[in-house]
């Protein structure tokens, strides 16, 4: 049907749009509706961005985390667990280093 109607460029400009956003905009599991592989690979350079600042964002809300340490140890010390099991990377977890230890080995 896309073939049909000529939409294929259109469709592929709006999968873009909204995956451009998928690093600040919670999609649940609706954003699989986009992960078609038709759509998924010309939309590689978009993904890989987005995921790219989502990767940012871990180690800089470790950041944060860290900062807040020292004025609510015990708060910071839980968010700091809850990141580190998402396995951030090691920037992040060198971030979190003066909070939990033993994170940079993590």
């Amino acid at each position: 049907m896309v073939e049909e109607r000529g939409t294929g460029t259109d469709r592929v400009r709006a999968a873009e749009a909204l995956l451009n956003t998928a690093d600040r905009v919670q999609f649940d599991r609706h954003i699989s509706s986009l992960l078609r592989q038709d759509l998924v690979a010309p939309c590689m350079p978009v993904i890989k961005a987005a995921v790219e600042r989502g990767v940012t964002r871990l180690a800089e809300l470790a950041l944060l985390i860290s900062a807040a340490h020292r004025a609510d140890a015990a708060w910071a010390l839980e968010a700091a667990r809850r990141l580190i099991a998402i396995k951030p990377g090691q920037r992040a977890l060198e971030e979190l280093h003066e909070v939990v230890p033993e994170a940079e080995g993590a």
